[in-house]
């Protein structure tokens, strides 16, 4: 197929397409616009190739034979399918048949023209046949009338005459067959390119059909896409918050406790030093001394009254001396010591009666008060 030199780059454009096919396929939308490119280009193509045939025929029926075949050159350059092929070798066997008919009506004619000639100058049967063969002039004719009883020479050129009128008339009937013929081809050939635009519109409309539902999809899959995105990040969100919310909580219960602990030991520290320095207070103001009660020697005191107090009871350690001694001769504790004024029957704790002074007599050293055991 040869394409006009004007259009050959929207073909170059679909071989670089298909040449590129391996590599990156071509979307629906190229292929659209490609299919409506070559579509609009051979409707263009054949309407100029139907234009050129038709002038081809009109101007064989008019004996125009230069006409004629620049029209089938013309057409030949824009044949894009068999069927186009043979639709032009049809027109060039019609304008061959119209020329050959031609050919033969001046021929005719030419002949016609002799015989009436011959008829007129050449009267003699024999003269006549060899003027009407060339093989004698007119001029060299002689004259000669013929019998009334035979057929003279004008009754056989009008036989002649009837003859050639009726291959005339069978001739006109052969092209108006012929005519007709090709009249039924060209319709047939105008229905098949209109099924075909019919078919290429169908597909085109199909391949849009498929890319409007493809970009459809497409773009509902990307809605989607971006909601579960949307999704996502809002529960990201809200489980960051959620987890801050622990941490803060977490932080906070941390500090309460952390101040509750700080408060209590320091409150224990606060209990502590305050029975610390009550207990110190005790020992310092706590006065002890001997006393005899029964023939035993006994131990006994009087607590300082200090408020508020930091114990409940306390046990008194102390150690027991004679005038004059050195170091201790007893040591004891009064458990649960309660206050004695100097009294038999209040709290006293006994000692040994070993020690040797009397008991009125001891010198009792406070060593350390400690909370009751």
């Amino acid at each position: 197929m040869t394409l006009n030199p004007s259009r050959q780059w929207i073909f170059v454009l679909w071989l670089a397409l298909l040449a590129g096919a391996s590599v990156a396929q071509p979307s629906q939308q190229e292929m659209l616009q490609l299919l409506d490119q070559l579509d609009q280009l051979d409707q263009l193509d054949q309407a100029d190739f139907d234009s050129a045939i038709d002038r081809a025929y009109h101007c064989a029926d008019k004996q125009d034979f230069n006409c004629a075949d620049r029209q089938l050159k013309q057409a030949e350059t824009l044949v894009q399918s068999p069927a186009a092929r043979k639709t032009l070798e049809q027109a060039r066997a019609y304008r061959e048949q119209r020329f050959q008919l031609a050919q033969e009506a001046r021929e005719r004619q030419a002949q016609q023209a002799r015989m009436e000639t011959c008829a007129e100058q050449c009267p003699r049967a024999r003269q006549y046949d060899q003027c009407v063969a060339g093989r004698r002039s007119p001029r060299n004719c002689d004259p000669l009338p013929q019998p009334k009883s035979q057929p003279s020479t004008m009754a056989i050129l009008q036989m002649g005459l009837q003859n050639v009128q009726q291959q005339l008339e069978q001739d006109l009937a052969r092209q108006r067959q012929a005519l007709q013929q090709q009249q039924a081809i060209y319709e047939q050939q105008r229905r098949e390119q209109e099924r075909q635009a019919r078919q290429r519109e169908q597909q085109r409309q199909r391949l849009a059909r498929q890319q409007q539902q493809a970009q459809e999809r497409q773009e509902a899959e990307l809605e989607q896409l971006r909601r579960q995105e949307q999704q996502r990040r809002q529960r990201e969100a809200e489980q960051q918050q959620r987890e801050e919310a622990r941490r803060q909580a977490r932080e906070t219960r941390e500090r309460e406790r952390l101040a509750r602990e700080l408060a209590r030991q320091q409150e224990a520290a606060e209990k502590q030093a305050r029975r610390t320095q009550y207990l110190a207070q005790l020992r310092q103001g706590t006065r002890l001394g001997g006393k005899t009660c029964y023939g035993e020697k006994h131990v006994l005191g009087v607590l300082p009254q200090i408020r508020p107090r930091e114990v409940a009871c306390v046990d008194v350690h102390f150690s027991v001396r004679c005038p004059g001694d050195q170091g201790p001769r007893h040591r004891g504790v009064m458990d649960t010591m309660v206050s004695n004024a100097g009294g038999c029957f209040g709290d006293t704790t006994e000692v040994p009666k070993d020690i040797g002074c009397a008991a009125e007599a001891f010198q009792v050293q406070v060593e350390q008060v400690v909370p009751c055991q």
